[in-house]
């Protein structure tokens, strides 16, 4: 979408820690004909960028994710040209988005551990207002608004949302590398009847909510 915003007179650079995500986008951009797209492997506490060299920057559901966070939106204003403009995408509380909570909860109980504190980091760790505001403002940012966005996911089958749910939880990674071939099935048996909540004839329709925040340099 940035890509195509730009225009081929302008340029996209997509940065990652994970190398198979960068793979993954440029194979997307290739199929739809775009040539403006660039990957670069990087951890985003340590943005080697120019400085002032970069219109915008988007950060879609990972902010609320990153350790040393201020490390990371300190590389981002640097990178930043003066009165550009840096939007990110987090998630709400862990009470609007009980498919992502719940799932976590189970795979806690499974692996014998008390319901999660949600910690910062963590999944839920911006979906306050006020928090990601003073995160914006506390590195640098003016003129910060942040809007509250009720969302939907949707998936062409119960199938396409549990292979989605089975690869966007970061957190449960490290529990499930723990347990027993029977254990995890037990963990994704249980979560199945979290999303089939959420089951249509059309397919899957997740009701979700998220913030979006936006800040000056």
């Amino acid at each position: 979408m940035a890509a195509r915003l730009v225009g081929p007179r302008g340029s996209v650079l997509a940065t990652d820690i994970a190398d198979r995500l960068l793979a993954y986008l440029g194979e997307a951009a290739r199929s739809e004909g775009l040539t403006n797209v660039h990957t670069l492997l990087m951890d985003a506490r340590r943005l080697e960028l120019e400085p002032e060299s970069f219109d915008a920057a988007v950060c879609r559901l990972a902010l609320m994710l990153i350790p040393q966070r201020e490390k990371a939106l300190a590389g981002i204003h640097r990178a930043l040209k003066p009165g550009s403009r840096f939007s990110a995408i987090v998630l709400s509380t862990a009470e609007k988005v009980p498919h992502i909570s719940e799932s976590l909860a189970i795979a806690r109980r499974h692996a014998g551990l008390p319901p999660a504190p949600f910690e910062d980091p963590g999944m839920f760790a911006l979906g306050d207002p006020a928090v990601l505001r003073k995160v914006f403002e506390q590195a640098g940012f003016r003129e910060v608004a942040v809007e509250i966005v009720p969302s939907a996911q949707r998936f062409p089958s119960f199938a396409a949302a549990m292979e989605h749910r089975r690869n966007s939880l970061p957190e449960m990674r490290p529990l499930l590398e723990q347990m027993s071939d029977v254990e995890r099935e037990a963990v994704w048996k249980e979560i199945e009847t979290v999303i089939r909540q959420f089951e249509r004839s059309d397919g899957v329709v997740i009701q979700t909510e998220r913030l979006v925040a936006v800040g000056t340099k």
